[in-house]
C-alpha cells in the first residue's frame, strides 16, 4: 500500500478499493487511498513539511460556509467593497474567475493570512498545499491510479503531476468521457487528450460493459 497513490471522487469508491486490497495486505490510515481531498490531507498530515507554509500538522479543515463567514468578517473589519455579495461563496470556490474590479483580490490575500493564523484549511487549500509542498518530501509513489479521471479538474491533475514527475512512477487512469458529472466544478473536458500528450499515455478502449 505504501507504493500506491489512489485518488478517487467518492468515499464509497475508496472504501471498496480498500476492502478489496485488504484481502491481500493490511491497509492502515496512512495509505493514500481515498478522495483527492483525503489523499491530500494524509500527505499533509504525515509526509510533507509544513514548516514554511504557515500551517502546523494539527490544522483543521473548514467547509465553504465557514470560509465564507471568515471572509464576511474580514470585509467588515477592513471596510472592503465586494460586488454581488450573494455570489461571494462561489467566487471563493473559484477565485480565478472574472475580475469584477472590486476588493476581491485584497480579500483573498487577507483571507489566506487569516486562515494561516487560525491554522485552518479549506478543501481547495488541501489540494493546493499538497501540490506546492511536494518537494518537501522524499515520498515517491510507485503507482498512481486515478478512478473516474474524467472528473479531474486542473488543480487535481496538477497534484498528480507533482508526484508523478518525481520519477519512477507509473500512471494508470480509468474514465469515461461520456460520464462527466463534475464539469460544473471545472473538470478538464479533454483530460484524455491531456493524459496522452503529457504522459505519452497508451489508451485502451473498453467498449463493452461487463
Amino acid at each position: 500500500p505504501s507504493d500506491l497513490m489512489v485518488p478517487t471522487f467518492t468515499n464509497k469508491a475508496a472504501d471498496e478499493i480498500k476492502e478489496r486490497l485488504s484481502f491481500f495486505t493490511e491497509i492502515d490510515d496512512s495509505a493514500l487511498i481515498g478522495t483527492f481531498h483525503s489523499v491530500a490531507l494524509t500527505l499533509l498530515r504525515t509526509r510533507l513539511d509544513l514548516t514554511d507554509s504557515g500551517y502546523t500538522r494539527d490544522f483543521t479543515v473548514i467547509t465553504p460556509e465557514e470560509e465564507l463567514e471568515l471572509a464576511l468578517a474580514l470585509m467588515v473589519k477592513e471596510g472592503l467593497t465586494i460586488k454581488y455579495k450573494n455570489r461571494l461563496k462561489k467566487r471563493l470556490e473559484n477565485p480565478d474567475g472574472k475580475d469584477l474590479g472590486d476588493d476581491f483580490p485584497r480579500l483573498l490575500s487577507l483571507l489566506s493570512t487569516e486562515k494561516k493564523r487560525l491554522n485552518k484549511m479549506t478543501f481547495s487549500d488541501l489540494i493546493f498545499h499538497a501540490t506546492t509542498l511536494s518537494d518537501t518530501t522524499d515520498y515517491r509513489p510507485l503507482h498512481i491510479i486515478i478512478d473516474e479521471v474524467q472528473d479531474t479538474d486542473h488543480e487535481q491533475l496538477s497534484m498528480i503531476d507533482a508526484y508523478f514527475k518525481r520519477g519512477f512512477t507509473n500512471l494508470f487512469a480509468v474514465g469515461d468521457q461520456n460520464q462527466v458529472i463534475y464539469s460544473f466544478r471545472g473538470s478538464i473536458f479533454n483530460v484524455f487528450t491531456t493524459l496522452r500528450n503529457r504522459y505519452q499515455a497508451k489508451e485502451l478502449s473498453l467498449s463493452v460493459n461487463y
